[in-house]
């Protein structure tokens, strides 16, 4: 677990791995938050090992899941982040996947929500079903992982050589994508974990970064896949979709250059609504 933010949300992310069966140590990246952690940690200590890394300088974010899995010993290992929830079984029955199928890496389906004034509101999300096992072509074509879902096993970490530490953004996709073209990457068809949404989410804030790491990781790691011109042209209408999120303008040509790039319904569907509610804020701003 990397902690800089989400204070608010970090008993509830801990308080989901009490009732995970397998025995499990949890490394605990303090990524030289401005607010201590400690007292919300020593709510859980009795309950399972915390093994507590203080980082005083700030690092980019998959170099700190890096220093972390590099002290872990146990076989397998997985990431939590202080937002998300897991549900009940998860690291038990991704174990057994594991054990069953010989899988180096794997991932689950995944439910989102927020917090609203009024309690929590569930978040519709469709989890793309994968092939057996999960190819990179397909991820590249619509990549549904969430980070909190994934297990790997640390003999797969070690040969990957972990995380890319230069990304801030899409570390994880760059290791799934390793894996799944080197190695035996498998989907669970169950929902074992719950992503929060909210403003201050790497996900949300980070889009523009999203896109120039993509951008980035096309030139200089996607010849390196058998289908790399498939993979490319997946990932540059990806890159096109975010770059259009990320500034906050109708900016009607580069909707429908972002259109003529879209490779799935959802993705088409979510852009129009993004520019339907910025064409409606566009004739309030006039009407005003």
């Amino acid at each position: 677990m990397n902690y800089f933010n989400g204070h608010e949300y970090l008993e509830e992310s801990l308080g989901s791995l009490i009732k995970q069966k397998p025995p499990f140590t949890l490394y605990f990246v303090n990524n030289a938050s401005p607010v201590d952690p400690t007292n919300v940690l020593n709510k859980f200590k009795a309950h399972f090992p915390i093994k507590y890394l203080h980082l005083k300088q700030k690092v980019k974010l998959y170099e700190a899941r890096n220093i972390a899995c590099g002290l872990a010993v146990e076989p397998f290992i997985s990431f939590l982040d202080v937002d998300d929830v897991w549900k009940e079984g998860k690291l038990e029955i991704q174990a057994m996947e594991h054990e069953i199928s010989g899988a180096a890496l794997s991932f689950t389906w995944f439910e989102c929500f927020s917090n609203v004034p009024n309690g929590v509101r569930r978040v519709p999300h469709l989890s793309t079903r994968y092939g057996i096992p999960v190819s990179a072509n397909e991820l590249a074509s619509r990549y549904s992982v969430a980070m909190s879902s994934v297990m790997v096993s640390r003999a797969a970490f070690e040969q990957l050589e972990g995380f890319d530490s230069s990304y801030e953004v899409i570390g994880d996709f760059d290791l799934v994508l390793r894996a799944s073209e080197e190695l035996k990457v498998v989907q669970i068809r169950k929902s074992l974990v719950r992503i929060r949404l909210h403003s201050l989410s790497t996900g949300h804030l980070g889009r523009k970064g999203q896109a120039e790491e993509l951008s980035s990781w096309v030139q200089e790691k996607a010849a390196q896949f058998n289908q790399h011109r498939s993979l490319e042209r997946s990932i540059e209408a990806e890159t096109s979709f975010l770059h259009y999120l990320a500034q906050p303008e109708l900016a009607p040509k580069a909707l429908f250059a972002t259109l003529k790039n879209i490779r799935t319904p959802l993705r088409g569907l979510a852009v129009l609504r993004v520019a339907a509610q910025r064409l409606v804020a566009v004739l309030r701003g006039n009407v005003g």
